[in-house]
């Protein structure tokens, strides 16, 4: 029998009312297929709502089973209704195509005879595989606010990235057709004389290779033992970057230009080709326009729209007591320079700690000899030069003399404060935890392998970083900028991990390339994508890969690689300077408490001024 459900809707299917005593071949006749696909659509909504409990009664015990085979997943409350399921299924879909793909190169391999053929690109399906971090973010994103509060933000702020991507998509389609317009194709290079212009080596251009115009039209005239000569060279032998040939070529180029890499290389040609003042024009409005206002304007919207959002998350982000280091209450000190936080816990004497170690330790002297101990340790390793002769390893050797000398010495100063704190206050002080880990490091590398082979030797570099402690105006910046480490610590591993996906998709994507060595290890592929990311020479890295692309792909090519610099550059980038203003922020609790503060000391005159 069926429970949980209500009796009158099970008894009225399909206009007719059934006895709840009827048998199972009363309620079933043996029906047409029309009829019994009619009733199956009828009582389909209605069975994908009960989640029926059926008890045994001989055959009916089979409708559990195959109750929940008919459901759809495409339903409400599927399977498939979850995004995060859908794309689950995907990937696995991915990985199962990936394995007979595998599978089949196997066998092109192991047998020979069978005739198939097996071609580099068809790794291409291999390329989504790598979105499986997404799940790995997916598992690191904890979101406390509403799901349609979420939804809200980001439709208030879509409008405005709308918009001014509007905004950015006219300038670059403006220059061009403006592009095309003014320079067109550029074909005029200085050769010598002769040359074939559908076969030229590079003995016959000039050194360096220099575009030229015609005499009297403005441009640069070559030399008189050379001539201006069109060639005919096809966009892989160019380059593709520079070239105005029509709408495609020119948003390519204007947008490279934009990013202010290898733009002055695309001047100087136009200006030996066209009169200067067409190429000045051009690109100094270009720059301007495309590289200083727009795209700043880009980078502000999107940092006022993760303002709003850093609001909202705040609660997230930020817990809801003043403290500056875990498990660590704070109080409210006037000092010289104004009002400072002070932890509280970092007077409190252990009660088996001896009291004059713990003063010791506590004083301002013994805090000044430790930094200045840090200072000259870093001068002394700062002081050692490399000459490249004999003498490199008898000065090594006494270098690592005095390194001995300064661990003991710093190992010692941890050994006390764990001694006048107690080891379960020392451990408490993210101060201290820093200074114990680089005595472990410190230590370590003393010994002759790890110290020759330098593995611990940042360790001994970090002690540098204990200088902060010496100024409390820099240790307050410090921490204002990194703040807990939560945020800019999560955005580390969000661009590392967007890294580590889009290496694989290229890694997939190109390493059957022939001629290209970027993309053959995941490693050189990481650093192909990585310097997209700063933008130090990426013009060559695209160039070179259009060279060695196949010309119907170029388009595709391109803009997948366009699409990823254009994402790291205006998202990623403004994420940084989002988190950044968001730690410069003052504490909104500790405003409240020097208002108080204040508040209280003016209260206090008030009272002690005669006639109060």
């Amino acid at each position: 029998m069926v429970r949980d459900c209500d009796q009158n809707r099970l008894h009225r299917l399909d206009g007719f009312r059934v006895p709840p005593h009827a048998s199972h071949d009363a309620l079933h006749p043996p029906p047409s297929v029309h009829t019994l696909r009619r009733r199956f659509h009828n009582y389909y909504p209605l069975f994908c709502r009960m989640r029926p409990e059926v008890i045994s009664h001989g055959r009916p015990s089979k409708f559990k089973s195959q109750f929940h085979f008919f459901k759809s997943p495409f339903r409400t409350g599927g399977y498939f209704r979850d995004r995060w399921c859908l794309f689950d299924f995907i990937l696995l879909f991915f990985h199962y195509v990936s394995w007979f793909l595998h599978t089949y190169q196997l066998v092109t391999i192991w047998f020979p005879e069978l005739g198939w053929v097996y071609h580099d690109y068809f790794g291409v399906i291999r390329s989504p595989r790598p979105f499986i971090m997404v799940r790995f973010i997916r598992s690191l994103v904890n979101f406390q606010l509403p799901k349609n509060r979420i939804q809200q933000i980001i439709k208030r702020s879509s409008t405005q990235i709308k918009n001014v991507t509007i905004f950015f998509m006219f300038f670059m389609i403006l220059y061009a057709i403006m592009g095309v317009q003014l320079f067109g194709r550029m074909d005029y290079h200085c050769v010598l004389p002769g040359t074939d212009p559908s076969n030229v080596t590079i003995a016959d251009l000039a050194i360096p290779d220099t575009m030229c115009s015609q005499k009297g039209q403005g441009g640069y005239e070559c030399p008189e033992h050379m001539e201006c000569m069109k060639l005919d060279m096809t966009a892989h032998a160019e380059g593709f970057y520079g070239m105005f040939d029509n709408v495609v070529a020119s948003l390519f180029t204007v947008y490279m230009a934009a990013s202010q890499e290898g733009w002055v290389y695309v001047l100087y040609d136009c200006l030996d080709t066209l009169p200067s003042y067409l190429a000045f024009f051009y690109f100094v409005t270009l720059i301007f326009f495309m590289a200083w206002l727009v795209k700043n304007v880009f980078i502000a919207v999107i940092t006022e729209t993760f303002a709003e959002i850093r609001v909202q998350f705040s609660e997230m982000w930020q817990t809801k007591e003043i403290t500056s280091e875990e498990h660590l209450r704070q109080k409210l000190e006037k000092c010289e320079d104004g009002w400072r936080l002070v932890a509280v816990d970092s007077e409190v004497q252990h009660p088996n700690a001896p009291k004059l170690l713990h003063k010791v330790v506590r004083s301002t002297s013994f805090q000044i000899l430790m930094m200045m101990l840090v200072l000259c340790n870093a001068l002394i390793n700062a002081s050692f030069v490399y000459r490249h002769d004999k003498t490199d390893e008898p000065r090594k050797r006494i270098y690592y003399y005095i390194e001995i000398v300064f661990t003991i010495i710093f190992n010692i100063e941890t050994t006390v404060k764990m001694i006048a704190y107690s080891f379960k206050t020392y451990w408490k002080r993210g101060q201290h935890k820093f200074e114990l880990i680089l005595c472990v490091g410190s230590t370590l590398n003393l010994v002759p392998t790890f110290h020759q082979g330098n593995y611990f030797t940042y360790f001994q570099v970090f002690r540098i970083a204990r200088l902060i402690k010496a100024s409390p105006m820099l240790e307050d910046f410090v921490y204002k900028i990194f703040g807990p480490g939560k945020k800019l610590g999560g955005l580390v591993i969000f661009t590392v991990v967007l890294l580590v996906i889009t290496s694989g998709i290229s890694l997939q994507l190109f390493c059957y390339v022939p001629k290209l060595d970027k993309f053959r290890t995941f490693p050189q592929a990481f650093m192909s994508m990585f310097q997209i990311i700063t933008q130090e020479g990426w013009t060559d890295v695209v160039v070179e890969i259009l060279r060695t692309t196949n010309t119907k792909l170029v388009f595709c090519v391109g803009m997948y690689f366009v699409g990823y610099h254009l994402f790291v550059t205006l998202i990623v980038l403004s994420l940084f300077v989002a988190v950044i203003l968001d730690n410069l922020e003052m504490d909104e609790e500790l405003k409240k408490v020097k208002q108080l503060k204040a508040r209280e000391e003016t209260t206090c005159m008030r009272t002690t001024l005669p006639g109060a």
